[in-house]
């Protein structure tokens, strides 16, 4: 996990983690900041289109974190992410931000593939510095 993407997810996860002690608090991180991502990018590709990206982001980042073996077999046309919060809740903190950001950093390169780098910066940007508790942030009306 290389670059400035994966370092700002390090960052967000670090951040965040610390703001909300307690067990299981990068699990829940994670899932959080998971979930701002696939709210973000369903305007733009569709529920199924963030679907395929999760569940190829699962299936990827499962090479590396064979916690996350299988996975992305549940994933069909939404991104129920209560499946990556049971697997992540037993781990580590360590071991939970990094296998977290791992996956997020995988979903933001295939993102990136997709779409560009510089529309992913933009439609992800406003998750990097924003707390947990915040919601999240909404594209201005036109």
């Amino acid at each position: 996990m290389e670059g400035q993407p994966s370092k700002r997810i390090l960052d967000t996860l670090k951040q965040r983690t610390n703001d909300h002690p307690g067990a299981g608090r990068t699990a829940v991180c994670v899932t959080a900041l998971c979930e701002e991502m696939c709210a973000a990018l369903t305007p733009i590709v569709g529920p199924r289109g963030v679907a395929a990206l999760y569940k190829r982001s699962l299936f990827l980042t499962s090479h590396e974190h064979p916690v996350l073996l299988g996975l992305h077999l549940s994933v069909q046309h939404d991104t129920d992410l209560s499946a990556l919060t049971a697997t992540l809740m037993p781990l580590s903190e360590t071991e939970a931000a990094q296998v977290g950001a791992a996956l997020l950093s995988s979903f933001y390169e295939l993102l990136a593939c997709l779409i560009g780098p510089s529309l992913t910066e933009r439609v992800l940007r406003s998750l990097w510095d924003r707390p947990l508790s915040d919601p999240p942030a909404m594209e201005p009306a036109r």
